[in-house]
């Protein structure tokens, strides 16, 4: 098997073990240390800081890359990370490699998730991070965005030990992803897998080939509501970026109970171990300021809450911005003001959100026609804000409801009895 690696492109010390698993000392030392995984694959570490007793000692940042630019994918691998948060923030670090990278010059994506080698990727790091964090004594901070946002919720998931996570515009589900990407790390990972060779082109295809043959917390984030004790999360999204606020950060956080802080520009939840900030940095999926990164990962190696975090700090920020979330404050009937008009037989209704629920460009709406409680017509979700009906012969008891889906896909309701 052809593997494309370059360990002294890092010039620094390269430490192999012959085991499967390195003993938590050894990985302190500066370094690269590679843990076999099988067929000469290896699972790769760059360790730095935890012998420079200068540095904090009550936590560590451990880190995952997102997708590899065309530039980085030019070189070999192992791809490292974050080396550049470490010093910063006088902190020492573990940056993962993700091996599946390795196997192919062309695949810039893997989630971490493993392959057909070691299909139990996300098990085996949640091991080394518990193991580093009980040999030192420190909390990790766990670090990534995008892609790696993905492989950093997944290891928060599964450490036993206490430990924080900031992630930004991070990838909630594997399927739910741009179908050619997922199909090429499939390609990579799982060659030998028959749905793999069928080569399925939509999402909901490819949903399927994952279910045959990778656990489902493997290729979905476990749900928010069992992030166990001692985790903290601060969740930052970029509210430009539709596609990730839209597909992976609403269908993960909208079932979870939460409170708006400063004027919904930041969010807690009710457990008070996540912060979620959809906020504005830039166009599309683009990574927070580095101040704001740098300010976060001091905040939590100080060991302020999250609440405090919440309060003084991310809703202070410029890059906040207040948007109406529907999971947390469901729209009022005089948050919507409907007007209807009538011509012969149909019915026309049109709505206008006031200014305390959001523009009217800020949602989708559906629009179901009620007789005597009983939904006799409806339209899909459109980004029009109205709707016309053919009235039923009786129309002494008609109401209309308006459904509305914010830019999360959460879901609200406002129901208004038809003038006579």
């Amino acid at each position: 098997m052809d593997l494309y690696t370059d360990y002294q492109q890092w010039h620094t010390t390269h430490y192999q073990y012959e085991a499967a698993a390195a003993r938590p000392a050894d990985m302190l030392r500066d370094g690269i240390h590679s843990v076999p995984l099988g067929r000469g694959l290896t699972l790769d570490f760059l360790s730095s800081g935890f012998g420079n007793a200068a540095l904090n000692k009550r936590h560590f940042l451990v880190i995952f890359r997102g997708a590899l630019s065309d530039k980085t994918r030019k070189s070999p691998a192992p791809y490292f990370s974050g080396m550049d948060l470490g010093d910063r923030n006088r902190l020492p670090v573990l940056s993962v490699a993700d091996p599946t990278l390795a196997l192919d010059r062309k695949l810039t994506l893997a989630w971490y998730a493993g392959n057909a080698i070691a299909p139990d990727l996300y098990e085996r790091i949640a091991r080394t991070v518990d193991a580093i964090s009980r040999t030192t004594g420190r909390t990790p901070i766990i670090v990534g965005g995008s892609g790696g946002g993905y492989a950093s919720l997944q290891a928060l998931s599964r450490i036993t030990t206490p430990g924080a996570a900031v992630v930004w515009n991070p990838q909630t589900s594997i399927g739910g992803y741009y179908a050619r990407h997922v199909m090429r790390y499939l390609s990579v990972a799982y060659p030998e897998q028959p749905c793999t060779q069928d080569k399925p082109k939509n999402r909901q295809a490819i949903q399927r080939c994952l279910d045959k043959f990778m656990p489902a917390t493997v290729n979905h984030l476990p749900p928010a509501s069992r992030l166990g004790s001692g985790k903290q999360l601060v969740y930052l999204q970029n509210f430009t970026d539709a596609f990730h606020r839209r597909e992976h950060a609403g269908p993960w956080l909208n079932a979870l109970p939460f409170t708006s802080i400063g004027h919904d520009k930041v969010f807690l939840s009710k457990a008070r171990n996540i912060v979620f900030l959809p906020g504005s940095w830039g166009k599309g999926h683009v990574g927070p300021p580095g101040a704001a990164l740098d300010t976060l990962i001091q905040k939590i190696s100080n060991e302020e809450t999250l609440p405090a975090i919440a309060e003084g700090y991310l809703a202070q920020a410029r890059f906040a911005a207040s948007h109406r979330w529907l999971a947390v404050a469901p729209p009022r009937p005089s948050e919507l003001d409907v007007k209807f008009t009538r011509h012969g037989a149909e019915l026309t209704v049109n709505a206008t959100p006031s200014a305390s629920l959001g523009k009217t460009a800020d949602f989708q709406y559906a629009f179901a026609l009620l007789a005597n409680q009983k939904v006799t017509a409806r339209t899909g979700y459109t980004p029009g804000a109205s709707a016309t009906f053919t009235l039923p012969e009786q129309t002494d008891d008609l109401e209309i409801r308006i459904d509305l889906k914010d830019p999360f896909s959460a879901q609200g309701s406002v129901t208004v009895r038809v003038p006579q």
